[in-house]
């Protein structure tokens, strides 16, 4: 990050603030460039200015996730708190079956418990400290700091599938929904950037620590946050889930060649590996169940007890087949 490069270090409520204008811009060019008039694509995005306010819901739980966040870092121990962050995957499986009628076999639960687990090892290996002490704040601060963590996890499970319900709802494109995502994040993470950081921008500045490569990584952000959209959108929040997981495994062991990084304990990091690599086996052990489960709302009925029904069900079906019943008469 540019903040270990460099001394003067950026706000990250600024950057997260230019991530979402770098993905207005970004979604805004791609929707005008197959256009011959920018006036068309812009009176059609602002006639979507009234279905689009359902996209408040899932920006104010992202808003309050960060929140909680604070909170539950400031009065849990660093290592409690990411164990109950990390269960955000438990939580959009839940959403997942109540507001969108998905199911799960047992192997699929399993893998969503063995994965958690791989992450949290995986976080802690990194050596990230910090955070609040139990026995130091009281247990009034870790029940407070529990209650966030959960509270932030549960919040990003339900905005996550609140988004993926509705990006696969309606005729509006991903690319016009992220338009108004943008739109609607940009002042609530500037409210944001005005409780946490006031003083600190007035003091120095909005782009006070801002360099080439802190702009480098809003950039990253802003496109990975795009990409993450079509995630949602075609594959779900569960494999979205997994990808994440995946992805902060290659960049650590990346990190380890090219910038020195050495996991602290190497142990927790290898078996967290590990459990991630097993987890991501166990869900996709049977895809084409997975994929089955995932675009149907009903189960399919039992085959009929009765044997002779069952043979005039095939006799049916197939009327060149004599019923086993007729060949018994």
């Amino acid at each position: 990050m540019s903040t270990s490069l460099h001394a003067d270090h950026y706000y990250t409520t600024v950057a997260v603030l230019m991530q979402e204008v770098v993905k207005l811009v970004v979604s805004l060019v791609c929707i005008m460039a197959g256009e011959s008039a920018i006036s068309a694509p812009l009176r059609k995005l602002w006639g979507l200015r009234r279905q689009m306010l359902v996209l408040l819901v899932p920006s104010i739980c992202y808003i309050g996730q960060n929140n909680l966040l604070y909170v539950g870092v400031a009065n849990l121990p660093a290592a409690v708190a990411q164990v109950l962050v990390q269960t955000k995957l438990l939580w959009a499986a839940v959403f997942s079956i109540t507001m969108l009628g998905k199911r799960f076999s047992k192997e699929a639960w399993a893998s969503f418990i063995v994965l958690v687990a791989g992450v949290v090892l995986v976080n802690n290996a990194k050596g990230s400290g910090g955070g609040g002490s139990s026995s130091d704040l009281g247990v009034g601060a870790a029940v407070l700091g529990m209650i966030a963590s959960m509270a932030a996890a549960a919040l990003s499970g339900f905005a996550g599938v609140f988004l993926e319900k509705t990006f696969n709802k309606g005729s509006t494109t991903l690319l016009e929904m992220n338009v108004w995502l943008a739109l609607i994040s940009m002042p609530l993470q500037g409210l944001a950037m005005l409780q946490f950081d006031r003083v600190g921008i007035l003091r120095n500045g909005l782009f006070h620590g801002f360099h080439r490569d802190t702009w480098g990584v809003i950039l990253i952000q802003a496109v990975g946050g795009l990409l993450t959209s079509v995630v949602i959108k075609y594959a779900g929040n569960i494999l979205k889930g997994f990808a994440t997981a995946m992805a902060l495994l290659s960049t650590s062991l990346i990190a380890i060649p090219m910038f020195g990084f050495r996991p602290t304990p190497a142990r927790d990091f290898w078996l967290g590996l590990v459990l991630v690599c097993v987890a991501t086996m166990m869900y996709s052990t049977n895809p084409i169940t997975m994929l089955i489960l995932r675009f149907s709302s009903t189960p399919p009925p039992p085959p009929p007890k009765d044997k002779r029904t069952f043979n005039r069900l095939k006799t049916e079906a197939s009327p060149m087949v004599p019923a086993a019943a007729d060949a018994e008469e």
